[in-house]
């Protein structure tokens, strides 16, 4: 039996770009895995197909949650799109989740299916009963076995997805201001998502975009899969980021469209320079944040355009840079024509061009917006309220109308290219029988982003030495969350009220009381 590829799919949906992407690249590969796997978009189509009819016979229906947490590898987008396929709601959480931080995600959703390799198996393990019917581990399932084989004797169901304002996808935040909240995406946000891309990079049939974040991330997904898909462009993606390996891979693959987040960017300028520096076949870059004092550095050295955003995952691309026009340094660019922005007071009320306030956002177009917070209305109208959505991040508009990022009101930071609640951080660390008060906090890195501090005060009965609090992290948080910096106190600076002074500790910052357990790249799951 086999699957009619002609199958009359809504095309602003995940499925419809896949579709799309079948009509406009034929038997051209639309994805690629640099570390092994080529793939068409009508291969991804007949596999979609077939664990989309594994799903309907564990009694996956429409609006059902599909938890996906996978490496970058095949498995996640068939797993991706079979949920699509039935009208289900696919959820990837972040594969670096452990504990309580996992755990949160996975209660909140009741999943009728969760999708896992076996390293994350492992982090599932402390969450679920290791018998539970529900997990399919990608490594050791069945099904998965005979679609890597190339399923040909498995059925498939005929694909009901859900319609342009029906939920579509659900994206956990990193929990800024408290517990990570799942953001509620339509179809038709999806695609508005993904054409926000667009009008940054400017796609062509004829590009290749390569990324080397995970396929969880937003960036992967809506700067890059979906919108290479609509173009009928090919979409490469990488395991994870090497400095060493990036411009080889950028050549080898002839990739056209790039991605640079957090640290990227100086990393690569921090590397030695070479002949081949100038050779790449790339013509524009996303840079996140845009390099003030590097910015032409990087352009004269590697030959290539950067493009920036100020976006968030709960609204997707706000504000950017055109492929069409050159970027500045330091700016996240301009209006995106789906959205109105206007700086704001404390109070909501609009300040002049110059000063910084508060962004707030809405949209200019019908049913591009998020339906709000998975189960969370109270979240919902903290963040959408007097007709705006309130962004909770200080920026700056000049007279011309560019934007400049300044800083996070929430209690946030960024570091290996991730939003870490100090929420989260707190809670890990106030777990630990041995602390009796805990503050994190950013200080600055020596590249860019953010070093996670924590001031601690002890239960005065037990003892504790920074190399046990170490430990407890990596076993509680995700790699990137895990504090650098441990400073035993004997009290945290409140005010009258009892609130803990952050500002206070930043401005103390590390001294002589503080433990450094070094710098930490980027990890190994597991």
């Amino acid at each position: 039996m086999t699957l009619d590829l002609d199958l009359h799919v809504d095309d602003r949906s995940f499925l419809g770009s896949l579709t799309r992407a079948a009509a406009l690249r034929g038997d051209q590969c639309a994805v690629r895995f640099t570390d092994g796997g080529d793939y068409t978009a009508k291969d991804l189509l007949l596999q979609t197909g077939r664990l989309a009819s594994v799903f309907d016979s564990m009694g996956v229906q429409k609006g059902d949650r599909v938890a996906i947490l996978c490496d970058n590898r095949v498995e996640f987008l068939w797993a991706f799109f079979a949920a699509a396929w039935l009208g289900a709601v696919p959820a990837p959480l972040n594969i670096s989740l452990r504990g309580g931080t996992l755990r949160h995600p996975i209660t909140e959703l009741e999943p009728k299916v969760i999708v896992c390799d076996n390293v994350t198996a492992i982090a599932l393990a402390d969450c679920l009963s290791t018998d539970d019917p529900r997990v399919m581990n990608v490594d050791s399932h069945a099904d998965f076995s005979s679609l890597r084989a190339g399923g040909t004797s498995m059925p498939f169901v005929s694909p009901r997805p859900s319609g342009p304002t029906e939920l579509a996808m659900i994206s956990y935040t990193s929990g800024t201001t408290g517990p990570s909240k799942g953001i509620m995406y339509s179809n038709a946000m999806t695609i508005a998502f993904a054409e926000s891309n667009d009008w940054l990079f400017g796609y062509t049939a004829n590009d290749v975009a390569f990324n080397c974040l995970p396929l969880f991330h937003g960036n992967s997904v809506f700067c890059t899969l979906i919108p290479a898909l609509r173009a009928g462009a090919l979409a490469v993606f990488a395991p994870r980021f090497s400095a060493s390996a990036f411009w080889k891979t950028v050549r080898a693959q002839g990739a056209t469209v790039l991605s640079l987040l957090g640290s990227m960017v100086p990393i690569l300028l921090n590397q030695q320079p070479a002949e081949t520096d100038s050779t790449t076949t790339a013509r524009i870059a996303l840079a996140v944040p845009m390099p003030d004092d590097r910015f032409q550095e990087f352009q004269e050295r590697f030959g290539i355009k950067l493009t920036s955003l100020y976006g968030l995952t709960d609204l997707g691309v706000v504000i950017g840079v055109p492929h069409d026009i050159p970027g500045r340094p330091g700016k996240c660019g301009i209006e995106n024509p789906i959205w109105e922005c206007v700086v704001a007071d404390d109070d909501g009320n609009p300040v002049p061009d110059g000063v910084i306030g508060e962004l707030l956002v809405r949209p200019r177009r019908p049913n591009v917006m998020q339906m709000g917070y998975w189960h969370n209305a109270e979240a919902t109208l903290v963040a959408w309220r007097d007709l705006w959505f309130h962004t909770g991040d200080y920026l700056r508009r000049d007279s011309d109308g560019w934007y400049a990022f300044i800083d996070r009101k929430k209690d946030a930071m960024r570091r290996f290219g991730e939003n870490i609640s100090s929420f989260e951080v707190e809670s890990a660390l106030m777990s630990h029988p041995s602390v009796a008060e805990v503050a994190v906090y950013p200080v600055p890195a020596e590249l860019a982003e953010d070093e996670v501090m924590a001031s601690i005060v002890l239960d005065p009965e037990l003892s504790v030495d920074p190399a046990q609090l170490l430990k407890h992290c990596e076993s509680q948080l995700p790699y990137y969350a895990v504090p650098r910096y441990y400073r035993i106190v004997a009290e945290l600076p409140k005010t009258a009220t009892a609130k803990v002074q952050k500002s206070a500790l930043r401005e103390i910052g590390i001294d002589e009381l503080t433990w450094d357990a070094g710098p930490r790249g980027r990890s190994k799951r597991g």
